[in-house]
């Protein structure tokens, strides 16, 4: 990594490749957690998932539905394996 920024700083590298090389191994690096489920509000595909930076209890996701739901993530039942609810949904 240290090589290609060097290379970008020289000029030698394109400015969008460290971009996309870190978000492919960023992408390439999840793993499905096998304890936890998320309730399935979207009615097709989701396009845009975040979970809030602070606590990292929130999850926001958007469907090409147009549908925006917002998912509670914290385990409240102390159950191994457990589904996590929505909290409220628009659209």
């Amino acid at each position: 990594m240290l090589g290609f920024l060097s290379a970008r700083q020289a000029g030698l590298e394109d400015p969008l490749r460290f971009q996309r090389t870190e978000s492919t191994r960023r992408v390439l690096g999840l793993e499905l957690n096998k304890d936890r489920d998320i309730e399935r509000i979207h009615g097709s595909g989701v396009n845009t998932l975040d979970i809030e930076p602070v606590e990292g209890r929130y999850m926001l996701s958007g469907g090409s539905d147009g549908v925006i739901v917002l998912y509670d993530l914290e385990n409240s039942s102390r159950q191994l394996y457990y589904t996590c609810k929505a909290v409220c949904s628009i659209g």
